[in-house]
């Protein structure tokens, strides 16, 4: 599986389009993921403590996207990205992600 941090709203305005793209997607180029082992490090580095986010677990397998593992942010540390859109059904779970005072994301295995 794999995992993208998603603004609410963003995330909640696609329902009727059918597919997600968020806001980045245009300069990008793609949609930054990352996998079970890398989430929890991304949120409290990109996003902490922001609010009304949430966490969505994709299945690659369903995507019609593709889905290419490429380094990021001058590091060899390869991260998922997609290509395209998510189509809706390859989203199979949707986490609402809050943090602490500290602003801390506290992601665990259970949660994924």
């Amino acid at each position: 599986m794999i995992y993208h941090i998603a603004k609410n709203d963003e995330w909640s305005a696609c329902i009727n389009k059918g597919q997600y793209t968020p806001a980045d997607y245009d300069k990008d180029g793609y949609i930054h993921c990352s996998d079970d082992r890398q989430i929890k490090r991304v949120a409290n580095w990109l996003f902490k403590g922001q609010k009304d986010l949430v966490l969505l677990k994709i299945d690659p397998t369903k995507l019609k996207a593709r889905t290419i593992y490429e380094s990021s942010q001058g590091t060899d540390e390869k991260f998922p990205h997609i290509y395209g859109p998510v189509n809706l059904d390859a989203v199979i779970k949707i986490i609402q992600l809050t943090c602490d005072s500290n602003g801390e994301f506290k992601i665990g295995e259970r949660d994924l």
